[in-house]
C-alpha cells in the first residue's frame, strides 16, 4: 500500500500572467511560456512553510508539462543549487529535473528554485518493496557522493558541528531555567528533562566519538524521511525522487539512516564502508539523537522570557525523542 503525500494543491485565483512564480519562470527561461493554471502547494495541516512559498505551474508546453517553483531564502537555495548542479548529475541515482535558480527581483535575500514535479505518492516505510528501493538508492547516493568532496560548498555534519549544537542547546536551556519564572510545573519538568539528556550526551561524548570512528564522510540529505521521498511505479520497477535538499550537508550520514533496511544498506555499501547491520541500526539511533538536538535548539531560540505554544510543543516532542534514543543507545551518566 502506498501513501499519499502530506500536501494539498490550492488553485491560485489571481490571473496566471500576474503570478510571481510565472513571472520568475519566464524571466529565467527568457520565453513567454505560460501555464494553464497555477497551484499553491500547502501543508495538509494548513500551517505555513517556514520562509518558503511553493507553486506548481501546470499545463506548460511539453515536455515540461508541470514545473514546481519554490521561493525561499538565498542560503537555502544555494544549498539546493549545489546539490542539483554539482552532486546529483554525477551520480547514478534517479533524480528530479532541475531547471535553475533566479534571484527574486523585489527581495534580494530571496531566490527561486525551479524543479520538475515529483508526483503525489510518498514512500511508505511499511512497504518492504518500497523500503528496499529507498535503501538501495540511499546506499548508492552515500557511496558515490563520498568521492566528490563537497565540504567547501555544503554545511558540515561532522562531530564538531554536532557538539557545537549540543553546547548551544545547553546554554539555551540553562537560560530558560534561570530567567523564566512563569514556567508551570509540567513545563519546567520538560525543560529539566531536556537538561538531563543534554548532560548525559556531554558526559558521554567520548562514547559517541567511538561510535563514529571509521564512519566515512559523504553528502548527507539530513531530512531523508517519507515526506521528502516520492515513489513512481511502472510495472514491477520503482523509481524514487528525493526532494527538499535545503538542509543537505557534508559529513557523517547519521541522520539519513532512519527507517531503512539495515541489512540491505550494509550489503550495498560493502567495498566502500565495511559495516554490519547492527552498527547501521546503532548509528540510525545516534542520527535521531543529533536530529533532536538540532530541532530543539531551533525551537528554544528566543524563548527565555516566555514559551510560545508551537515552539514548546515541538521542544517537548523532540525532548522525549531525545531521551528515548539515548536510552536505545544505552548511554548513561557514569557513576
Amino acid at each position: 500500500m502506498t501513501k499519499k503525500h502530506h500536501l494539498i494543491f490550492r488553485l491560485d485565483t489571481t490571473p496566471v500572467t500576474d503570478n510571481e512564480a510565472v513571472c520568475a519562470w519566464q524571466s529565467l527561461r527568457g520565453i513567454s511560456s505560460t501555464p494553464d493554471k497555477v497551484e499553491i502547494i500547502q501543508r495538509i495541516d494548513g500551517k505555513p512553510w517556514k520562509k518558503s512559498v511553493i507553486y506548481r505551474l501546470v499545463g506548460l508546453p511539453p515536455p515540461l508539462n508541470v514545473v514546481v517553483a519554490k521561493k525561499t531564502t538565498a542560503k537555502r537555495v544555494s544549498i539546493e543549487r549545489a546539490i542539483y548542479e554539482y552532486v546529483l548529475p554525477q551520480l547514478s541515482v534517479s533524480i528530479l529535473p532541475y531547471f535553475g535558480t533566479l534571484k527574486d527581483p523585489k527581495k534580494p535575500d530571496l531566490e527561486w528554485l525551479f524543479i520538475g514535479d515529483s508526483g503525489d505518492i510518498q514512500w511508505n516505510p511499511s512497504n518492504p518493496h518500497e523500503t528496499l528501493a529507498v535503501t538501495t538508492w540511499l546506499a548508492a547516493f552515500h557511496r558515490e557522493s563520498s568521492q566528490l568532496d563537497m565540504r567547501d560548498l555544503l554545511p558540515s555534519y561532522d562531530l564538531i558541528h554536532y557538539r557545537s549544537v549540543l553546547d548551544h542547546l545547553a546554554q539555551q536551556v540553562k537560560s530558560v531555567l534561570a530567567t523564566n519564572d512563569l514556567l508551570r510545573d509540567s513545563d519546567a519538568k520538560v525543560v529539566n528533562d531536556a537538561s538531563r539528556s543534554i548532560e548525559i550526551l556531554k558526559r558521554q561524548w567520548y562514547e559517541i566519538e567511538c561510535m563514529c570512528a571509521g564512519v566515512p564522510s559523504c553528502v548527507v540529505h539530513s531530512d531523508f524521511t517519507p515526506k521528502n521521498i516520492r515513489v513512481r511505479k511502472s510495472g514491477q520497477s520503482i523509481d524514487l525522487l528525493v526532494l527538499d535538499w535545503e538542509t543537505a550537508g557534508w559529513g557523517l550520514p547519521l541522520e539519513d539512516l532512519w527507517a531503512i533496511d539495515a541489512e540491505v544498506y550494509a550489503n550495498a555499501v560493502e567495498g566502500w564502508w565495511h559495516i554490519r547491520p547492527k552498527k547501521v541500526r546503532q548509528l540510525s539511533f545516534l542520527g535521531r539523537v543529533m536530529q533532536s538536538i538540532e530541532i530543539m535548539s531551533v525551537h528554544a531560540q528566543g524563548l527565555s522570557a516566555e514559551w510560545t505554544g508551537n515552539d514548546f510543543h515541538l521542544f517537548a516532542y523532540y525532548g522525549k525523542q531525545l531521551a528515548n534514543f539515548i536510552q536505545k543507545l544505552k548511554l548513561a551518566i557514569p557513576k
